[in-house]
């Protein structure tokens, strides 16, 4: 086995498929980081403007509230979204474009479904519900007022989230990019500006801005998904299976005739590894993982030595108090070291999800945080009284956890396996 052709084309990548992957990694990589960077960037311009009310410690408590409460929610249907990446790419690869629309259903009625509970609880809360966060009453009656459009704003953007999952894995990440910038940026915050500080509106006005940007980009990507031909949207993404797949090699030809066996098999019943793992092109599959791990240690590594050489002047980008100062700049190397290894471990969670490894990946996440980083983090902050530094040296304990054991599972993955069992999903 060991000395088969099927044995040296997965185990042993050569440059022309990695830098095939690149190309290719690259080209669905950098839009759907924009997609994602907008939308969220758009929220911190929200709680920023708040600051600029002339009551800003209330506006920006409420508003700080509202996000974290929003966020709270937008974790769990972001995982419907992700799931949905996953599935539709599985099956586009594999070219079943019935099963990847009705992926892309069950994601969308899932997520409305979830959406709708939690709304309707929040609001049924609307007068304690903030206590949990404040204890003043004014805080409290403030959120009160705001929840109504909260909760829209909760539905809304949990649509979103899952169709954004949609287009991450039916390869529309640039589309979804542009209806961010569109979205947020030309509709969602200016309004919100004009409703917020020339109608007076205040924090409400502000979210009804986002709402509206929100409402936009989800009608923009609702459009797109339910008039899309899926029998078109399967042939491109075998087009780009067949484009990573390297020519002219006796061995490259085996692995085209194990995955034509594989491809047969697969019935009715993070995109790159999707696509190619339902394609059944292992070569390709390991590829785009290996050059997504790249591009992330390269791209983290970057940002890492940059904030290390401003590490006693970024702190001024958020405060001019140099006692705050002096504490960002101490707490600096271990926030580098953070980012690196936050960054790994978002894209080997990409490939685990790509994969189909979900559940061993939330296994990891459950045993690398709360069994190892939060008691270590508690530890150092309150026992050996590092403060806020040893609250981040447990988090960046859990993260490093995580990130090796992922990159193990990653690294020791049978990809002839991996195929097997997504073609059987």
């Amino acid at each position: 086995m060991r000395d088969s052709a099927l044995y040296r084309e997965t185990n042993n990548l050569q440059p022309q498929e990695i830098f095939s992957s690149m190309k290719q990694y690259i080209s669905l990589a950098i839009p759907s980081a924009m997609m994602i960077c907008l939308e969220w960037w758009s929220f911190e311009i929200l709680l920023l403007l708040s600051g600029l009310l002339p009551n800003s410690k209330l506006e920006t408590s409420v508003m700080s509230i509202c996000l974290t409460t929003s966020l709270l929610h937008y974790v769990f249907v972001d995982a419907i979204g992700a799931a949905a990446s996953t599935h539709v790419s599985n099956e586009l690869g594999a070219g079943n474009p019935k099963a990847a629309r009705a992926a892309a259903n069950a994601a969308l009625y899932l997520g409305a479904f979830d959406a709708s509970f939690v709304c309707i609880t929040l609001y049924s809360y609307r007068k304690t519900w903030a206590y949990i966060f404040s204890n003043e009453v004014e805080v409290a009656h403030y959120a009160t007022k705001i929840t109504p459009i909260l909760c829209l704003s909760i539905f809304i953007c949990s649509s979103t989230a899952v169709l954004s999952g949609i287009a991450r894995g039916a390869g529309w990440q640039r589309i979804a990019g542009y209806a961010s910038i569109g979205s947020y940026y030309l509709v969602g915050i200016p309004v919100g500006s004009i409703l917020c500080f020339v109608a007076k509106l205040r924090g409400r006005g502000l979210w009804i801005g986002i709402l509206l940007g929100c409402f936009s980009q989800t009608m923009v990507l609702a459009l797109v998904t339910f008039f899309t031909n899926w029998e078109q949207e399967a042939t491109k993404a075998r087009d780009r299976v067949l484009e990573m797949t390297p020519k002219g090699n006796q061995e490259t030809e085996i692995i085209k005739e194990d995955a034509q066996v594989l491809l047969s098999d697969i019935s009715e019943n993070v995109t790159n590894v999707a696509n190619e793992l339902g394609a059944g092109n292992l070569v390709a599959a390991k590829a785009s993982a290996f050059v997504a791990i790249m591009i992330a240690a390269v791209e983290s590594s970057s940002v890492s030595f940059a904030l290390f050489m401003s590490s006693n002047i970024w702190g001024y980008g958020y405060s001019n108090v140099p006692e705050v100062i002096l504490y960002a700049a101490e707490i600096t190397p271990v926030l580098c070291i953070s980012i690196v290894m936050d960054s790994l471990s978002a894209s080997l969670t990409g490939v685990v999800r790509g994969s189909g490894k979900q559940k061993t990946g939330a296994y990891v996440n459950i045993a690398a945080f709360y069994i190892i980083g939060i008691p270590i983090g508690l530890l150092f902050c309150f026992m050996l009284h590092f403060k806020v530094k040893g609250l981040w040296i447990g988090v960046l304990t859990g993260c490093t956890v995580q990130t090796i054991t992922l990159f193990l599972i990653t690294t020791f993955t049978k990809w002839t396996s991996a195929v097997t069992e997504v073609s059987t999903v």
